[in-house]
């Protein structure tokens, strides 16, 4: 599910905008938010932090696209669907 009228490139540069706030990294396209150190807990905070930026989607979709390309590419295809 997602909720936004950004690209897939803005999703996935606001997807990486999130994560370096939370991890104090820079992070990369094809970075694994669990191996970043991500965990449950992150997951949630996540999904808030992009809520608040208009990108909302549930926090499985994290598990199954662990990386800000999968990511975005997952919620870019569940809104062309």
């Amino acid at each position: 599910m997602i909720e936004s009228s950004l690209s897939g490139e803005e999703i996935e540069r606001e997807i990486r905008d999130i994560w370096r706030g939370l991890f104090g990294v820079d992070v990369g396209p094809d970075d694994n938010f669990f191996d970043l150190g991500g965990d449950s807990l992150k997951v949630v905070d996540v999904v808030a932090a992009a809520r608040k930026r208009g990108i909302g989607f549930r926090s499985s979709a994290v598990f199954r696209n662990p990386t800000p390309a999968l990511l975005a590419a997952s919620l870019t295809r569940s809104d062309a669907a």
